[in-house]
């Protein structure tokens, strides 16, 4: 990375404003660091187009020239992208009470910086802002119903234990 921290790592003190990069013109945010704040109340499980079983959460810019901005955030439920998506809502300050991933405590407590990056909406081909990884609502293809959900956190129970172990969260 550019700026020699670590994909996962925050700064909560860092106040950051991107030069323009002509996204503004267009309503976007420009690509870059961005310090957000998830928030409260808008995680939904869903599937994406792909059938993947995933989270989105709307997150707001709080520094700099976009605050008050919005943006979403997607992590992936897969074997492969799992470590990484509980890391990220750590990062977002979830406690995860009793390794429930249906809890998410702490979600929106703290500021983080996060990586926002331009794609192609995959459905419409429009060029959105969006965030990559952490330090308008969310949408899904398909939401998880309570029992998909509750099955969803049966299964990745362990791995969330291991990782409030490895982090050493409390609750």
């Amino acid at each position: 990375m550019a700026d020699g921290k670590a994909r996962g790592s925050m700064n909560t003190a860092a106040e950051v404003d991107n030069d323009d990069d002509g996204a503004e013109d267009s309503g976007l945010v420009p690509a870059g660091i961005q310090v957000v704040k998830c928030l409260a109340g808008t995680a939904v499980f869903g599937k994406a187009s792909t059938g993947t079983e995933q989270i989105g959460i709307q997150c707001e810019i709080t520094k700099g020239k976009y605050k008050g901005r919005t943006l979403n955030w997607y992590g992936a439920m897969t074997e492969k992208a799992l470590d990484r998506t509980l890391e990220q809502l750590a990062l977002a300050g979830c406690t995860f009470p009793g390794g429930n991933l249906k809890n998410l405590a702490g979600l929106g407590s703290t500021e983080f910086e996060c990586q926002v990056e331009h794609s192609e909406h995959p459905e419409t081909g429009d060029l959105q802002s969006r965030i990559s990884w952490f330090g308008t609502g969310v949408a899904m293809k398909e939401k998880l119903d309570d029992g998909a959900l509750t099955a969803l956190s049966k299964r990745v129970q362990g791995n969330v234990m291991a990782l409030k172990k490895r982090l050493g969260i409390v609750s």
